[in-house]
């Protein structure tokens, strides 16, 4: 059973057969691995006209619980994205009337974004679509091989959450 990383290694061992290229049957199929993942979710969020960066944002306030509400700044920690990506996000969210900013009763300055009823809805249909095509997806694996997957996924993870300094002295 082949795949496109195979012919991918194939093609530069032959060119470059001096390289290592040993880390790209990891690396190249972990990165493939998350293009089908996202193309999951574009089929699942785009016919709503739902980005995948929009998405990130309905699944992190929803994920909160009624009310469903957060500061900006805990969505941009939330979901990795600067402030004005965050702003951008925000307004196509609230213009499509699945999100509502509020003043922040406790911090004259602040704003709370809020999904909307609508979007407390919408967000969980999509977001419960989108798992049960995950697992849909990720099914060819026995539960056994799912366990293992999520450990060595973990620990790559958490090795390229440390600071730069930290991996280097850990090699």
């Amino acid at each position: 059973m082949e795949d496109q990383v195979d012919s991918l290694m194939g093609s530069l061992g032959v060119q470059r057969p001096h390289l290592d290229i040993s880390s790209i049957a990891v690396g190249g199929r972990i990165a493939r691995v998350a293009i089908h993942l996202g193309k999951i979710r574009d089929v699942v969020f785009s016919p709503y006209q739902i980005s995948a960066g929009e998405s990130d944002v309905l699944a992190a306030l929803w994920r909160e619980g009624p009310p469903h509400e957060l500061s900006p700044g805990r969505l941009r920690a939330s979901v990795t994205v600067s402030s004005g990506g965050m702003t951008g996000r925000l307004d196509r969210l609230e213009r499509a009337g699945l999100v509502a900013r509020r003043p922040d009763p406790d911090d004259r300055r602040g704003v709370l974004v809020r999904l909307t009823d609508s979007g407390a809805g919408l967000s969980g249909q999509l977001i419960e679509r989108y798992l049960a095509e995950q697992k849909r997806y990720l099914s060819v694996l026995a539960p056994a091989e799912l366990e293992r997957l999520e450990r060595l996924l973990r620990k790559l993870m958490v090795a390229g959450e440390q600071p730069a300094d930290k991996t280097a002295s850990s090699a």
